[in-house]
């Protein structure tokens, strides 16, 4: 669901990612909570763990990756894809161990190509801070992914 590319972070923990619903009587759809829910880990050139405990946002676990090479990347992948017309943002919070990472966030189809642009997450309430989760709520309209079937 979430591609994250960057030449500068080291560790960043990722925790609670989930698709928001347009309405009250929608369900989140989850990515993330305490485990991965149904989509798989595709990152490459990092190191992935799903069941760190170091700090998590909130529950028992969240996720630590670390890359292990320059254009390292986070992506989780959903088998058949989702279909993101009942909801309107992608939600997570993000804690950095270091400053100055500069991440940005994509979504992807079936065929593995960028719905749309990268988005910077600077422009969505700053880069990950050390020390403390930032709740990051990004359109899925600024991704190109509103009322799309979104594989990555």
């Amino acid at each position: 669901m979430l591609r994250q590319i960057t030449a500068l972070i080291t560790t960043a923990i990722l925790s609670a990612l989930l698709i928001i619903p347009a309405s009250a009587q929608s369900t989140n759809h989850i990515i993330y909570d305490d485990s991965l829910a149904v989509w798989t880990n595709w990152s490459w050139n990092s190191t992935t763990k799903f069941d760190a405990t170091i700090k998590p946002y909130s529950g028992t676990h969240h996720i630590s990756w670390k890359p292990n090479s320059a254009w390292a990347g986070f992506y989780l992948h959903k088998d058949g894809g989702v279909s993101t017309a009942p909801y309107t943002h992608l939600k997570f919070a993000l804690e950095s161990t270091q400053t100055g990472d500069a991440l940005s966030v994509l979504a992807y189809d079936s065929a593995g190509s960028a719905l749309g642009s990268q988005v910077l997450l600077t422009n969505y309430g700053g880069d990950p801070v050390v020390g403390s989760y930032k709740i990051y709520s990004i359109p899925l309209a600024d991704l190109n992914a509103a009322n799309k079937q979104m594989y990555g």
